[in-house]
């Protein structure tokens, strides 16, 4: 027969080894408080580059942990208006609706400038083989808003033009509809895509014969580029990293990262790891687009809007 003294031994025991579990799960440290997460929203054209920025970023600081999801620059920037987004990924600059956005909330929006871009035109192989290698922009004006329908006008072969083109939720979208257009609409003939990939598979179909397309420099690689001339009488330049940096390239443009403030903690920290140029930098040329050369830091005033 088992003794009181016995089980009242026994239960001293369980009651001593509790409490000694329970200070230590007391001391022990929180795994998932010191995480720091970075939500980082917007450009399609800037998704590849952002994704391979985070995982390189995030194996060299295991304390930070950084989503990042494409729905376009507009979608973006209206996810770090509504503070839903710590970093938008932008292909654009912000509009005045945006900023006054901004402002109405006391944000003072920081717009980063991270790479440079070429949006660059690209046609079925079909047509390339036909001479259609070179256009101004006033031919590309008349693609987009369907005032040119056959590519035989053009000098190209008797094939009717098929135009494929970015969503009104792209930031690619936008530059190209003020900078082409003129912010007239885009023909209502236009196949919009949600990304490039999509676009791409479209462009290089053997039945899309007039297909021609627009995308950033770093998705032209093995297609078909287009020169551009800013007229009859320009000399006609590809989006070279030259011709982009100079911006003789008639659509060269920056990549942005918009922020609702001047960065601090990891936040601050991550952005200065993608401005240095033998960090993240050295990733804007492996995804094909260009660096950005002058030496940015995130203090300069210039970039604060």
């Amino acid at each position: 027969m088992i003794s009181r003294r016995f089980v009242a031994i026994v239960i001293a025991a369980v009651v001593i080894f509790a409490a000694l579990g329970a200070i230590i799960l007391l001391n022990k440290p929180n795994q998932t408080s010191s995480i720091h997460y970075i939500n980082q929203s917007g450009s399609t054209t800037m998704y590849e580059i952002a994704n391979v920025w985070a995982a390189s970023y995030e194996a060299n600081n295991s304390n930070v942990q950084i989503n990042i999801t494409e729905p376009g620059s507009g979608v973006g920037i209206a996810n770090l208006l509504d503070h839903t987004a710590n970093i938008a990924d932008s292909s654009r600059q912000m509009n005045a609706a945006e900023l006054a956005n901004a402002s109405s909330q006391g944000m003072h929006i920081v717009e980063l400038p991270v790479a440079l871009d070429g949006i660059t035109m690209v046609v079925n192989p079909y047509l390339y083989e036909h001479n259609v290698t070179m256009l101004t922009l006033e031919q590309l004006k008349g693609l987009y808003n369907g005032s040119i329908t056959n590519w035989k006008s053009l000098g190209g072969p008797n094939v009717n033009v098929t135009v494929y083109g970015r969503n009104s939720t792209s930031g690619t979208y936008t530059f190209f509809q003020q900078n082409v257009l003129d912010d007239q609409n885009y023909t209502k003939n236009m196949t919009e895509y949600p990304n490039y990939d999509l676009m791409i598979a479209d462009l290089l179909n053997p039945a899309n014969r007039g297909a021609i397309g627009f995308v950033g420099v770093g998705f032209a690689n093995d297609l078909d580029i287009i020169s551009l001339k800013e007229n009859d009488t320009s000399k006609a330049y590809l989006p070279t990293r030259s011709n982009v940096e100079s911006f003789n390239y008639p659509l060269s443009r920056y990549l942005y990262l918009d922020l609702g403030d001047k960065p601090t903690g990891s936040v601050l920290n991550y952005i200065e790891w993608i401005i240095d140029q033998q960090l993240g930098q050295t990733i804007v040329t492996s995804q094909g687009f260009y660096p950005i050369s002058q030496n940015i830091t995130i203090s300069d005033t210039s970039l604060i809007t």
